[in-house]
């Protein structure tokens, strides 16, 4: 996918032209949503054409006993049988998507067997589902609002260009998402239900030589959030080792710093740069670098007990708590921001 570049440069651009604002305001009911924004994005976007049999309305997904179903948009990609589904709905639609709304193309999805990919859309925001067993993973892996976007965003948008559409990257991508996504699980799965192996590892760095039942069992027991808590508090202190400064790095900078990273690693340019950043702890102020260097800061911090403040660039933002949702807030910025250095 050499021309991926080039093809989001041009994406960019023409999503910059596309006057989403007057298209919403046409699109009060499903027919006129599809006409002013779902189809103009397949066509003037993503570079598909419905005079070509790129895509169709209406397309009959009945299989066995079940008739009549009828698929708002199929897409036909270098075959006869749809390859991507779309259901479509109106740009006013309130709570836009709703559980009913993925049911509705879950069941479109499970019988068009020729189907790898779900689109749920109401034009302005498009969310994109891979299946398992021939039913969809209810959640998205990917999800697009053309009225708030990055520019990771549109890199994995311009995946699904006409010119460029792999299926077996696009899957692969989705399928390493959807894999990451269960790590916070699989971690407290691993603590709440220790293995055997992982009760082994613990009683081996505590210097034991052959285990019994009944220490294992205590060994289990010990396993609780309070020795977690014990053992989270003894790696900050771990990290924080390699600062010889004498400032302690708090909870609240390790937690402000791993949600950074947690943005940034969801950015394909960024992704494969995450080795480059780090931190450096100051006296008032906790920065987010690029190759250790001060002068190279994403963004930085200032973590009180009255307040919190990001800074990035010459902008100031207040932060009501140092917490995953306050910071998403200002996703686009500090992914940008990081670009700036990352491309240099």
């Amino acid at each position: 996918m050499a021309d991926l570049k080039q093809y989001t440069k041009a994406l960019k651009k023409s999503l910059d032209n596309f006057d989403i604002d007057k298209r919403i305001e046409m699109g009060n009911n499903e027919t006129t949503t599809r006409n002013s924004i779902i189809h103009p994005f397949l066509e003037d976007l993503l570079n598909y054409d419905s005079l070509d049999g790129d895509f169709t309305h209406e397309y009959t997904a009945d299989f066995g006993d079940n008739k009549g179903l009828k698929v708002d948009l199929a897409m036909m990609i270098d075959q006869k049988e749809p390859n991507i589904i779309i259901e479509c709905k109106s740009a006013s639609q309130k709570n836009f998507p709703t559980v009913a709304n993925f049911r509705q193309l879950n069941e479109y999805y499970h019988y068009t067997k020729s189907a790898k990919i779900g689109i749920l859309t109401n034009g302005v925001i498009w969310s994109f589902y891979i299946g398992e067993n021939r039913s969809l993973i209810p959640t998205p892996f990917f999800t697009f609002d053309i009225t708030d976007y990055d520019n990771s965003d549109i890199e994995m948008l311009a995946m699904f260009d006409k010119r460029v559409i792999k299926f077996d990257l696009i899957i692969e991508e989705a399928e390493e998402i959807h894999f990451l996504d269960k790590f916070d699980d699989a971690l407290f799965e691993s603590l709440a239900k220790p293995s055997d192996d992982f009760i082994k590892d613990i009683y081996s760095n505590m210097g034991g030589k052959r285990l019994n039942p009944k220490t294992k069992d205590k060994i289990k027991d010990l396993i609780n959030s309070v020795s977690v808590k014990a053992a989270y508090e003894k790696l900050l202190i771990d990290e924080a080792s390699n600062n010889k400064s004498g400032i302690v790095t708090t909870q609240d900078e390790h937690k402000a710093f791993n949600v950074v990273q947690t943005i940034l690693s969801l950015s394909r340019d960024v992704r494969k740069h995450l080795d480059r950043i780090s931190y450096k702890d100051l006296k008032h102020y906790f920065l987010i670098i690029v190759d250790d260097k001060q002068n190279r800061q994403i963004c930085s911090f200032q973590l009180k007990q009255t307040k919190s403040i990001l800074f990035i660039g010459d902008a100031k933002y207040e932060l009501e708590e140092v917490s995953v949702p306050e910071i998403t807030k200002y996703k686009k910025e500090i992914i940008e921001s990081a670009l700036k250095y990352l491309d240099e």
